[in-house]
């Protein structure tokens, strides 16, 4: 209890904004097909939060479901905005990670001022 008395009772008004605003981007992530299985998995993580608030309504069945369509992942990228947004973003990190210091091609780091 002391973590709701000191942390969650005197930021009420931050949790009364940012729940409405975490199942928003969860409902279009999973709806729009983007970035599917961390919406699944931050839609469970939710869920669960809720079941150990004590508000046990449906939270059972959706927590159930939440970890099939996180199974479900993996076929992400075939449909919806996932098929085009992750190419697009494995190719950015790569590019990303390859002109960074770590560069596993051989030879030295670069410094810092060039």
């Amino acid at each position: 209890m002391c973590g709701l008395e000191h942390f969650a009772l005197p930021n009420a008004k931050l949790f009364n904004y940012l729940i409405p605003v975490g199942e928003t981007l969860v409902g279009l992530g999973l709806i729009l097909g983007c970035l599917t299985t961390a919406a699944a998995f931050f839609g469970l993580l939710m869920n669960f939060m809720f079941m150990f608030a004590g508000t046990l309504n449906t939270n059972p069945w959706l927590a159930l479901f939440g970890g099939i369509v996180i199974l479900a992942g993996t076929n992400a990228a075939r449909f919806g905005v996932d098929y085009y947004l992750m190419p697009a973003l494995h190719n950015w990190l790569d590019k990303r990670h390859k002109g960074g210091r770590n560069n596993k091609a051989g030879g030295a780091a670069k410094p810092a001022h060039a």
